[in-house]
């Protein structure tokens, strides 16, 4: 097991963390896992606790899958760490978000044509410029600390796509369990993993990612087919996550049912304006293209969200998916509203709903005291000290009690 990484050994519950598509609007999960980290830190008092500390799968999908990528990144001077704080990661967008969505200096009228007819909004350029001076022009998948599952979707075989850094770190592993794609075949460079789940058509064009088996794969935004990679995140588990065996070295795939999992989601914000009903029927294909992906994203998101409930439900253990999801009122929800402006509205209507909306509050105050509760750590990054098998199981029976 790898120096300073927490394992969940015996841990009696999986804990998976989902977080949602939405551009800018990455800002809002931003914001809540940075409060979360701040408030572990205090409660742990450990400065140096990370939030993906807490957490057995990441999922992510377009600025959500970016997220991911960007909390899990390996610091390549502390192995088994994280690179960046939650703080940090919410900083980036906060202070560079607006180069990721810059319109180029063209003629007004140009700039609509090109869009409609000759090709994407934006540049990738920017982006990918983010990525290597933050994580390095060399960053892989198999450069992140936790097993994650970022979306995208190939056009050329026309299916959905799964980047899933397990099948890097553990091919061994999955390759004896019949998993072909592992190994080389898994692993990408971050960049191209990056650009692939964001690349929302009609915003960026498509990335080309080759694997380090020499594969390429022609993707485009995963929000197209999970906006709300929840729904995957829970079926990617049931697959088989790398369990750590006990006291050894080695690792089993562990393939947690409903009642073994607790699901974290995070939204990128509900829109609470609604759309010019009396103005769509004399809509055409132009008019349709915008509120067709706003639409598919959502919508994709509402029924996740239902069906986790459902099923967790079903499973008698309701308080186990747990989604928190503000309302944008206050703020463009544009997804590429990159002003500094809107960044700082994004920002400061979340801070708000963890303090004034009942919802958000409840649902923050239930993560929070689950994790503070139920990690199985007595101490942190300063000892990694793990509590007992007893001890584990007797606290996450008082915590699930509560539900």
């Amino acid at each position: 097991m790898q120096e300073g990484i927490k394992s969940c050994a015996v841990r009696p519950l999986c804990n998976i963390l989902s977080i949602d598509g939405g551009g800018i609007r990455g800002i809002l999960p931003a914001v809540i896992l940075a409060r979360l980290e701040r408030d572990l830190r205090e409660h742990f008092k450990d400065p140096g606790f990370s939030i993906v500390d807490c957490f057995d799968l990441v999922a992510g999908t377009s600025t959500g899958g970016l997220l991911a990528a960007l909390l899990l990144f390996e610091n390549p001077r502390q192995p088994g760490r994280p690179l960046l704080s939650a703080q940090e990661v919410l900083d980036l967008y906060l202070q560079r978000g607006g180069e990721i969505f810059r319109l180029e200096k063209r003629n007004p009228l140009w700039r609509t044509l090109r869009e409609y007819y000759f090709g994407p909004r934006y540049s990738p350029v920017s982006l990918e410029t983010i990525i290597d001076q933050t994580l390095g022009p060399e960053a892989s998948l198999d450069g992140l600390l936790r097993p994650c599952l970022i979306t995208a979707y190939e056009v050329e075989r026309r299916e959905a796509f799964f980047f899933r850094q397990h099948r890097t770190r553990h091919a061994a592993l999955y390759e004896k369990a019949g998993y072909r794609e592992s190994g080389a075949r898994a692993n990408f460079h971050l960049r191209d993993v990056c650009r692939a789940t964001t690349a929302a058509p009609t915003y960026f064009p498509p990335q080309n990612a080759t694997s380090r088996a020499h594969e390429v794969f022609n993707l485009v935004d995963g929000g197209l087919v999970a906006n709300n990679p929840a729904l995957c995140a829970y079926a990617e588990a049931r697959t088989g996550l790398p369990h750590a065996c006990g006291e050894g070295p080695g690792f089993v795939l562990r393939r947690p049912k409903a009642a073994e999992i607790h699901l974290f989601s995070l939204g990128t914000g509900t829109k609470a304006d609604p759309f010019p009903v009396a103005q769509m029927p004399r809509w055409g294909k132009i008019q349709w293209i915008t509120p067709t992906i706003d639409i598919m994203f959502s919508g994709v998101s509402q029924t996740v969200d239902y069906q986790l409930r459902q099923m967790f439900d079903a499973a008698n253990v309701p308080g186990q998916y747990l989604r928190i999801d503000p309302s944008l009122r206050g703020a463009d929800a544009a997804l590429d509203n990159a002003s500094e402006r809107n960044r700082r509205n994004l920002h400061d209507i979340t801070l708000a709903a963890l303090e004034h909306d009942g919802d958000v509050k409840t649902a923050y105050a239930k993560i929070l005291e689950y994790l503070k509760r139920g990690f199985p750590f007595e101490a942190t990054t300063k000892t990694s000290t793990l509590l007992t098998s007893a001890e584990q199981a007797s606290v996450w029976t008082e915590n699930l009690g509560e539900h």
